[in-house]
């Protein structure tokens, strides 16, 4: 069985390094190699908010998180070629614990980050939202008993 991905192995190795740097300098509040992961001209967006423009207002962001007592940790890492093979797209989840308060999931992140590489492969682009402003709630179901009401159990009718 082959793979779907034409992007090779050293490619894919550099960005997943460049993520795991994202966290880490970001965590523990390493401004400078935290900015450095960034093209000068980088852009970060949150939720669809105004754009954080170039690497001094990124500075800003892992002061505050290290403040915060938050771990942000990547997966469902997808990449895809853009038009120039200097460009690279990645959409990735990105799950943020709070360790001041027992590791607890604080958000689920739907994040697409664009890179770049110069002598190295930098972060041009940042959009991180939210999963669950992202979405719709679920519909509730018919057969769901309203407020108050008992709820089914494994063995009653409207289980099966």
């Amino acid at each position: 069985m082959g793979c779907i991905s034409t992007i090779d192995l050293q490619v894919r190795m550099d960005l997943h390094e460049v993520l795991s740097r994202f966290c880490i300098a970001l965590d523990r509040g390493q401004t400078n190699a935290w900015s450095n992961l960034f093209t000068a001209d980088a852009t970060f967006v949150w939720q669809n908010d105004e754009a954080l423009q170039g690497r001094d207002a990124l500075a800003l962001i892992p002061d505050k998180c290290a403040a915060l007592g938050l771990r942000h940790h990547f997966s469902s890492i997808v990449l895809d070629r853009l038009e120039s093979p200097k460009s690279m797209r990645c959409q990735a989840t990105c799950i943020v614990t709070d360790w001041q308060d027992r590791a607890k999931i604080s958000d689920v992140l739907d994040c697409d980050i664009v890179f770049r590489k110069t002598s190295n492969w930098q972060i041009v682009e940042v959009n991180a939202r939210s999963a669950h402003h992202a979405r719709p709630a679920c519909p509730k179901r018919e057969d769901q008993p309203a407020a108050g009401e008992a709820k089914s159990s494994i063995n009653s009718p409207s289980f099966h």
